[in-house]
C-alpha cells in the first residue's frame, strides 16, 4: 500500500515573485491560505496512520503565513517530526532582517532551510538575498541548508555562478547523470550544505512562458520510463486543504490526482481511494511513460509532446489530458490486471529485500 512518508504543505499559492517556470502558478495575484487547524489534522491523521518522516512547508512563499508558519512548525518539532522550508529569501534584504527570521524558525524547531533561486527570480528578488540567507544561516545549527536552483540551456544562474558568487565551493546534490548523491550527510553536529541542481521543467506556466529552447529534452526518452516514487509517498496539502499525489505541479481539482478536501473526510480514507485507484497506482509503479504509451496505442491522434525532459513533464501530459484520462478509465479491464501485477512483482521483491 502507498502510504505517505513525506507531506509537503503548500502554505499559501500567494508569493512575493511571479516566476515564469513557476510549476505552482504561483504568484502576488494569488489568495488562497492555509489554517492551523487543517495542517495539525492532516498531520495528527498521517502521522497516526504511518509515521510521517518529514513535513515540508513550502507554496508560494511559505514565509507571507507568518505565525501559522511558525505554529505548523512548533507542531511537527513537538511531535518529532522533521520539517523543512522552502522559501525564495525574499525576507533576507539584509543580514539582519534575515537573522530576525532564521533565528525565530529555528527556535520553532525548523530542521532544514530550502533556498530557491535561478534566472526565473532575479526579475522580483535579489541574487543578494541568497547571499545573506546562506551566510546568516550558518550562524545556526540546521541540519540542511539547501540552495534549490533550477537551470536550463540559456540560464545565467548555474552551479558554478552561484559557487563563485558565494566564494565557496559547494556539495551538488546530483551527478552529471542526474543521480542523487545525497546518501553522504554531514557529520553529527554539523550541517548539511549543497546545491540542488535540477533541470528546468516545462511544466505548468513554464509551458506557455518559456521558449523550448530553454529546456534540456531527455536524450532516450525510454529513461523516463520508471514508476513515480513520489506518487502518495511524497503527498501533499494544497492551500484549500485538498490532498495531492505529489508537489511536482498545481493538482488541485486534478481528476486523478487530487483526492479530496481533508477537512470533510478522514485522511486514512483519502489514502484509500488514492490506493484504490488504478491510473494511480499505475502511475507509482508502472509509471506516466506507460501510461501514455498504451493511450497512444488506443488513440494515435491524441497530440502529446514529442520531448520530455523529466517524469513529471509525462506525468503533466496525461493527467491534465481529460481524454487521455477516459481512455484508461474506459480500459480498464486491461489496465487493471497489468497494475495489479506489476503490483504483485513489486510487493514481492520489496518483502525479499526485507
Amino acid at each position: 500500500m502507498l502510504k505517505p512518508h513525506t507531506l509537503t504543505v503548500l502554505m499559501t499559492n500567494t508569493c512575493t515573485a511571479r516566476c515564469a517556470h513557476c510549476c505552482m502558478n504561483s504568484g502576488p495575484d494569488r489568495t488562497g491560505m492555509l489554517n492551523l487547524a487543517t495542517i495539525k489534522k492532516a498531520v495528527d491523521e498521517l502521522h497516526l496512520s504511518s509515521p510521517l518522516l518529514t513535513v515540508v512547508f513550502a507554496g508560494g512563499e511559505p514565509t507571507l503565513t507568518k505565525q501559522t508558519l511558525s505554529g505548523a512548525i512548533r507542531y511537527c518539532a513537538d511531535r518529532k517530526i522533521n520539517t523543512r522550508l522552502v522559501t525564495n529569501a525574499s525576507w533576507a534584504k539584509t543580514e539582519n532582517t534575515a537573522r530576525k527570521l532564521l533565528e525565530r524558525l529555528r527556535r520553532d524547531g525548523l530542521e532544514e532551510l530550502n533556498i530557491s533561486v535561478d534566472d526565473h527570480h532575479l526579475p522580483y528578488i535579489s541574487f543578494e538575498n541568497v547571499v545573506n540567507a546562506w551566510k546568516v544561516s550558518k550562524e545556526f545549527d540546521f541540519g540542511a541548508v539547501v540552495i534549490a536552483n533550477s537551470h536550463g540551456i540559456r540560464s545565467t544562474i548555474t552551479p558554478e555562478f552561484i559557487m563563485k558568487r558565494l566564494g565557496e565551493t559547494i556539495s551538488l546534490r546530483f551527478d552529471e547523470n542526474g543521480t542523487d548523491c545525497t546518501d553522504v550527510r554531514a557529520a553529527k553536529g554539523s550541517t548539511y550544505r549543497a546545491i540542488s541542481n535540477s533541470k528546468l521543467q516545462r511544466l505548468e506556466r513554464a509551458d506557455e512562458a518559456l521558449a523550448k529552447e530553454e529546456f534540456s529534452p531527455a536524450s532516450n526518452v525510454e529513461d523516463l520510463n520508471m514508476g513515480c516514487p513520489n506518487a502518495v509517498k511524497s503527498a501533499a496539502l494544497s492551500p484549500n486543504g485538498h490532498l495531492l499525489s505529489c508537489c511536482g505541479f498545481e493538482l488541485e481539482g486534478n481528476a486523478v490526482l487530487d483526492f479530496g478536501d481533508v477537512n470533510l473526510s478522514p485522511m486514512e480514507d483519502l489514502v484509500h481511494q488514492a490506493n484504490n485507484d488504478m491510473i494511480v497506482s499505475a502511475i507509482a509503479i508502472l509509471g506516466p511513460l506507460f501510461l501514455k504509451n498504451f493511450i497512444q496505442k488506443v488513440a494515435p491522434e491524441i497530440d502529446f509532446p514529442k520531448q520530455y525532459g523529466t517524469v513529471c513533464e509525462v506525468c503533466n501530459s496525461v493527467v491534465k489530458n481529460p481524454r487521455a484520462i477516459q481512455i484508461l478509465r474506459d480500459r480498464m479491464n486491461i489496465l487493471g490486471p497489468m497494475v495489479i501485477s506489476a503490483r504483485m512483482v513489486a510487493n514481492g521483491t520489496q518483502k525479499a529485500a526485507s
